[in-house]
């Protein structure tokens, strides 16, 4: 699987970009918008795992994007989480994360889920954190409010947010997100074989503010609101949920 150039992408040495499919096409098209609301200087690099998410990105949500060939998987909505299916598709995202992370002219790597609202640019706070620490997650921990149990060790460190400075973690990075059989054969996801390879190869990472990242343990009784959040994560929420949750929320932008 090689990697398409993304060089138009970058922006002052930083890229965020996202992983999509067919079944999660309309979820990119409202991040890309919820982006283009706000009028950032740079744009979501997308990286399209099958033609039919492709073709629907560039011709009908008439946005930019570019073909990463993934697994062949039918698909018309979000897979179920630790499937399979799911799990073939999320082995793409981290041999993404692979390649982009061993990409030179990239000085600073963010990655976004394609289930997140976004109220203010990202880039700006996360670069901050990019100075301190080379290594950041969004906090998963299912709970609401407060602050992460650990917030040098976390014990669920989230992969829907993933901020990287690549300057001289290049190697560590590219053990990280190397995609190992026996491991890979033991994990449900992406994000447990992430938690599982941190641990193992001793690699040293934070996790972000969880009043501004917060994750979908924040969204009932809109808690989320009480803090001054960057972003939304709609993780927790199964299948079309997240977009009928993102609708009721006023977060849908997509126009169908």
């Amino acid at each position: 699987m090689s990697l398409p150039d993304v060089t138009g992408d970058i922006y002052d040495g930083s890229l965020v970009f996202t992983i999509t499919s067919d079944g999660y096409k309309y979820l990119t098209w409202n991040l890309w918008l919820t982006l283009q609301r706000l009028g950032l200087p740079w744009r979501l690099c997308i990286l399209c795992l099958d033609r039919e998410s492709y073709r629907f990105l560039q011709t009908i949500a008439m946005i930019p994007c570019h073909f990463y060939e993934g697994p062949k998987i039918n698909h018309k909505s979000p897979l179920p989480y630790g499937t399979d299916q799911f799990k073939r598709l999320v082995a793409s995202k981290i041999n993404a994360l692979r390649l982009l992370s061993q990409v030179p002219t990239i000085r600073d790597l963010i990655y976004l889920d394609s289930d997140i609202t976004v109220f203010t640019d990202p880039l700006l706070p996360l670069k901050e954190y990019l100075h301190d620490e080379p290594l950041w997650f969004q906090c998963d921990e299912q709970f609401s409010g407060g602050v992460c149990a650990n917030h040098d060790h976390c014990p669920a460190p989230c992969t829907g947010v993933i901020a990287m400075r690549l300057e001289g973690q290049q190697s560590a990075l590219e053990r990280l997100f190397t995609v190992v059989g026996d491991e890979w054969a033991k994990s449900e996801t992406d994000q447990d074989y992430i938690q599982r390879r941190l641990i193992s190869e001793g690699i040293e990472y934070k996790t972000l503010n969880r009043e501004q990242f917060p994750n979908g343990t924040f969204i009932p009784d809109d808690i989320y609101k009480l803090g001054a959040p960057c972003l939304l994560h709609f993780n927790y929420i199964i299948g079309q949920g997240k977009q009928q949750t993102m609708k009721r929320l006023g977060y849908w932008y997509v126009p169908v």
